[in-house]
């Protein structure tokens, strides 16, 4: 696991630290193991910023593609959730911009050879209109591993 909360996609871009990170953190999993699959649920922080959203697409299509390429992992599956509905609608710097986050993540199968994207269609939020909770998060999983 590489999970870090509230971070942008460019702190995960190649170079950064927590690109860095995850990719020793699997080369050191892979010494013991096989990667069988990457799974990924990050974008909220970066639907707060009107500049960087409408690209997230293609950055996410970056990133996957230096994963693959840095782990030497060329098919290894690739699936992403979506957003959560829930999340703020027309503030300024919230996450406002999901929807255009989820389209680009919908069309990232169309973009990016074997992988996914699962919903996030009727799963709730813990409350605080940011994370989800945990019959959401039990669902969540389920989606996954059916991608």
């Amino acid at each position: 696991p590489c999970a870090f909360g509230g971070t942008p996609i460019s702190r995960w871009q190649k170079g950064a630290d927590l690109y860095q990170n995850a990719v020793e953190r699997a080369r050191t999993a892979m010494k013991d193991g096989t990667l069988k699959g990457i799974l990924w649920h990050q974008g909220e922080t970066d639907s707060g910023n009107a500049t960087v959203a409408p690209k997230y697409g293609d950055l996410l299509t970056q990133l996957v593609t230096d994963l693959r390429s840095d782990l030497d992992a060329g098919d290894v599956p690739f699936v992403a959730g979506q957003l959560g509905r829930f999340l703020n609608r027309g503030q300024k710097d919230k996450p406002s911009l999901w929807p255009v986050i989820n389209e680009q993540l919908d069309a990232l199968p169309m973009k990016l050879k074997r992988s996914a994207t699962v919903s996030s269609e009727g799963l709730n939020h813990k409350g605080d209109v940011l994370h989800f909770d945990s019959p959401s998060f039990r669902e969540f999983g389920k989606r996954y591993a059916a991608a």
